[in-house]
């Protein structure tokens, strides 16, 4: 099992590079050998869960309430990669 995570500076966003660069990551973990791949984000980081679904990734889990961030409170997604 693999934990895996990345993040994109603002201006980069929405030409591709975070689908690349994780997809990129998801090549050199089968190369390792590597089955499970899984990762966290916030609930409210819909361009992220949209990638990483994209990609195959599933959600399997969720830490409620995990961060507080301009008065509201955020739950924490766990997705999973079979690969």
């Amino acid at each position: 099992m693999g934990v895996v995570g990345i993040g994109i500076r603002q201006g980069y966003r929405n030409v591709g590079i975070g689908t690349q660069r994780l997809g990129l990551l998801i090549t050199k973990a089968k190369e390792m050998g590597l089955k499970i791949l899984i990762l966290w984000v916030f609930s409210t980081n819909k361009r992220a869960i949209h990638v990483y679904e994209k990609l195959g990734f599933k959600e399997t889990g969720r830490y409620p309430k995990t961060i507080y961030r301009d008065g509201n409170y955020i739950d924490e997604i766990v997705m999973v990669l079979e690969i």
